[in-house]
């Protein structure tokens, strides 16, 4: 006859002390990286021609630049 043991665990499941410095660690790695990508390096405006709609407004092309992406936007001055 064989005998089968089980165990069984109930609510959050334990991590030894190593393992969540790792775990914080890593986070914190992931968290950091991501802000560095983010982060805008440079930016500048350029102006834009008038349109014949909006004569007495000029308008500029903001340009931003991060590692992860290039940003436009347009705003009135």
């Amino acid at each position: 006859m064989n005998t089968h043991f089980a165990i069984e665990t109930v609510g959050a499941k334990q991590s030894s002390p190593a393992r969540k410095l790792w775990e914080n660690s890593y986070e914190n790695l992931r968290s950091a990286v991501g802000a560095a990508l983010t982060r805008e390096l440079f930016h500048f405006s350029l102006p834009t021609p008038r349109s014949a709609s909006t004569p007495s407004r000029s308008r500029r092309l903001r340009v931003g630049v991060s590692l992860s992406s290039l940003n436009l936007a347009w705003s009135t001055n």
